[in-house]
């Protein structure tokens, strides 16, 4: 209903220097505006499919930003929520350099390999369709801030392709872990009147799915934010460890998290769908 009573669009706040100011949340909001403007021009010719529009999309969107990303975000734009394993970076580096390098004009042979790189499939994408269980919610608290994800992200890249310790390299080891039991957990229906009065450290034997999911999702946190540390990213800095702490320690929570790439964005908290545990959190 506040979302349906908004008008279709909202004037941007501008600073001093006439510049629009727009915040941002850490959810992927630069992805939906290319998606979204991918889609209208290609259903203004008629080519409005979703695999060309995702295609295409995922093209933009890393030529904008000046990096090859996992793409998952382009990908929830077109579909929606869902189980995703990312594309092979190797596709796009050759026509990444050449929209770089050719300033306001195509080469034949760049308008060949985007034409047939948009038309054709790529591995990885859409693995399932994914919804949050029955019993649960999701909940989004804006800082009305937010850091620069793409140069967050490309610090952690290069990182990444650095020399690394063993112990390093284990983080993306523990993640590729973490999240098939995340997934898994997340198929269960949960018992709203069992959960909301208690907290998650009660659930290990009253709701041992719940409990799972909830371990899950702190041990992901913990990953990132070692990772971070490692890379020099303030992925989860310590105002929003606390903060997180501190919501989880709420009955009816399940785990809190600073969404998109991290840094000063938004917190989501996943919490059981009742009344009394939104309150709580809010306040």
């Amino acid at each position: 209903e506040n979302v349906e009573s908004l008008p279709r669009f909202l004037p941007c706040p501008k600073d001093g220097d006439g510049k629009a100011v727009v915040n941002k949340t850490g959810l992927g909001s630069s992805a939906a505006l290319v998606t979204s403007c991918v889609g209208a021009l290609l259903e203004l010719y008629g080519l409005n499919e979703d695999q060309r529009v995702l295609n295409l999309a995922q093209i933009s969107h890393c030529h904008a930003q000046g990096k090859v990303g996992s793409g998952f975000d382009v990908s929830a734009a077109v579909h929606g929520s869902h189980v995703y394993r990312r594309f092979p970076k190797c596709i796009l580096p050759d026509i990444l350099q050449q929209l770089q390098y050719g300033g306001d004009t195509v080469s034949s042979s760049a308008i060949r390999l985007l034409t047939n790189l948009v038309e054709s499939p790529w591995e990885g994408g859409v693995v399932a369709p994914f919804t949050i269980s029955n019993g649960l919610q999701l909940l989004l608290a804006d800082v009305c801030g937010g850091s620069e994800s793409p140069s967050m992200a490309k610090k952690v890249l290069s990182w990444k392709n650095s020399r690394q310790s063993p112990e390093e390299q284990s983080y993306w080891e523990e993640l590729a872990k973490i999240n098939p039991t995340i997934i898994e957990c997340f198929q269960l229906d949960v018992n709203v009147e069992e959960t909301a009065a208690t907290t998650s450290s009660e659930w290990q034997n009253t709701n041992p799915s719940l409990y799972r999911l909830h371990e899950a999702l702190v041990k992901s946190r913990s990953v990132l934010k070692a990772m971070g540390e490692a890379a020099g990213v303030p992925i989860e800095p310590e105002q929003q460890s606390r903060l997180a702490d501190a919501t989880q320690e709420l009955p009816g929570v399940v785990a809190a998290i600073v969404p998109g790439a991290g840094g000063y964005d938004a917190m989501a908290c996943l919490h059981v769908d009742d009344p009394g545990v939104r309150e709580k959190i809010g306040n």
